[in-house]
């Protein structure tokens, strides 16, 4: 295994064998759900992660287009006049977590940030593999997609973020 040190992060990685495992796997998380959260982020993902984030994949041996997981958040209110919605995403491979620390922001991109964490499942032969860590992006997105993402609060109404950036109660039907 290789070492790489990342600011205060510290990893082995593998990346003839993570190659082999993605070689296998044919296709993401996302291509595989239908929920808007995941066709809003398969919208964006050729142009989601910067090149320098791309180049780190590269060197891991990640493919960029079989992320392990993708998770949509709500929007937060410091993105809600930009109608931004943040996301979190996993792209596993085979490799030893050495020592961690600060989140790492891409220099050549607004608000993309990233870190190497254990114990998340991965993909296709990742669940097997030991060991296996994973590379976690956060970065918020703009909705793109024609259909409209709901929210839901606690006494069950229905919410959706209408073209001009509200936030509107659905009336039920009836």
């Amino acid at each position: 295994m290789t070492e790489l040190q990342i600011g205060d992060q510290k990893i082995l990685y593998d990346r003839d064998a993570t190659i082999a495992i993605y070689q296998c796997i044919d296709r993401s998380w996302a291509d595989k759900c239908r929920c808007l959260s995941c066709k809003n982020f398969l919208a964006h993902r050729d142009r989601v992660y910067p090149p320098s984030f791309l180049a780190l994949l590269d060197q891991l041996g990640i493919d960029p287009k079989k992320e392990s997981e993708i998770i949509e958040h709500p929007i937060l209110d410091d993105y809600a006049r930009d109608r931004l919605h943040w996301y979190d995403g996993w792209l596993n491979f085979i490799g030893a977590f050495i020592s961690g620390g600060d989140i790492v922001q891409a220099p050549d991109a607004d608000h993309f940030e990233y870190y190497f964490v254990t114990g998340l499942p991965g993909i296709g032969g990742f669940y097997d593999r030991k060991p296996s860590i994973a590379i976690e992006f956060e970065t918020p997105l703009r909705w793109i997609i024609p259909e409209r993402p709901e929210s839901h609060d606690t006494a069950g109404n229905t919410y959706i973020w209408t073209e001009n950036g509200e936030h509107v109660k659905v009336k039920p039907e009836k």
